[in-house]
């Protein structure tokens, strides 16, 4: 693999037919030390993931060649003020300020950087740093910055220039939260709040998913309770949009794009983002890491206890970011819910013991 100090690199979105894929350009070098992972409630809610993780590079130095955003221009728009380019097919491209084409310069989403240099499975080790599993040298010349690190939703314990996340926690949870634990009845919301849904009775699991099209649709990793489908019901009707891909199905709200609940086609399992939910339980436009939520077992996540007690990491052969926790890591699918591909350490070896989270 050559360096894109030498090379230009094309990066193109995930599930658009070939003549149809947004299609960028990337020439040069980033601008050195700018690889940050944004924790603001945008990126984690329009995106379904943890957080939004990208490289910044002059404008000069990107040539869009082909950009299909007409339907979220716009409406993704975060906190500071800064839009998030899309795709049709839901994959983020970049972020801008005021106008893409004027703007001098432009965040470019790394789980597509990723998939443009190792498809795939990015096994490549780091080089220096511990934190994204790839060429570290040609887009980490500097630590990896976190922003808005006080709205996570997950704690971040590797060599990153995260703040310490061992602080306890002592906001009580507000009522709404308590309502939604006791009656095991849980809203979720998108990013604008048109589309609402709310999952009924106990979860399935929840999953941490670093699969290829999760790590470029997030451009992190997807984080999501799953439930059964039937215990998914939709507030909004009106506002919900089905979007049918080759394996998955996506509905998503229609006027900012959030994918509310996520399932493979033939599965009777819902998969809903966690931020989603946290929103609709009316906590994440505050911090979620600064609530007494009563445990920290084998998750560095932030919710209810009753939704993040037991966490696994699934297609965690297939991450881009390492993940230093206690949290069960399999190659594919977690054996609890029906896999067979076995467990893996922080870097990715295969391990034997079988853990005993349920």
């Amino acid at each position: 693999m050559t360096s894109p100090s030498t090379n230009s690199l094309t990066i193109t979105c995930y599930n658009c037919s070939v003549d149809e894929k947004t299609t960028v350009i990337l020439h040069g070098n980033p601008k050195e030390g700018t690889t940050s992972i944004c924790h603001c409630p945008m990126c984690r809610i329009r995106s379904s993931g943890v957080g939004g993780c990208f490289v910044t590079y002059d404008r000069e130095h990107v040539e869009i060649v082909r950009l299909n955003d007409e339907r979220y221009s716009g409406t993704a728009k975060n906190q500071d003020g800064e839009h998030t380019v899309f795709c049709k097919c839901l994959s983020p491209i970049f972020y801008h300020t005021k106008d893409y084409k004027t703007d001098p310069e432009l965040k470019v989403n790394m789980g597509a950087i990723c998939h443009a240099l190792y498809g795939e499975s990015p096994t490549i080790k780091t080089s220096g740093m511990d934190a994204l599993n790839f060429d570290a040298e040609f887009f980490m010349p500097n630590e990896m910055q976190h922003l808005n690190y006080e709205q996570r939703v997950l704690d971040w314990k590797h060599n990153t220039s995260a703040p310490n996340d061992d602080a306890p926690s002592k906001k009580p949870l507000p009522s709404s939260v308590l309502d939604a634990i006791k009656s095991k009845t849980y809203p979720a919301a998108c990013w604008c709040g048109n589309a609402q849904a709310v999952c009924r009775g106990d979860k399935i699991g929840t999953t941490i998913c670093h699969c290829s099209r999760c790590r470029q649709r997030t451009s992190t990793m997807d984080c999501s309770v799953e439930f059964p489908t039937d215990s998914v019901e939709y507030l909004t009707p009106d506002m919900i949009v089905t979007r049918n891909f080759e394996t998955m199905v996506y509905n998503e709200c229609k006027d900012c794009g959030t994918v509310l609940v996520t399932k493979m086609k033939g599965s009777p399992v819902a998969v809903v983002n966690l931020s989603s939910l946290l929103k609709g339980m009316g906590v994440v436009g505050d911090r979620p890491a600064a609530y007494d939520w009563g445990h920290r077992s084998n998750t560095r996540l932030h919710g209810p206890t009753e939704l993040v007690d037991v966490v696994h990491h699934k297609f965690y052969a297939n991450r881009h970011i390492n993940q230093h926790d206690d949290s069960s890591k399999w190659v594919g699918v977690p054996g609890p819910f029906g896999g067979d591909g076995g467990l893996m350490d922080v870097h990715g070896n295969r391990i034997e013991e079988e853990k005993d989270d349920k």
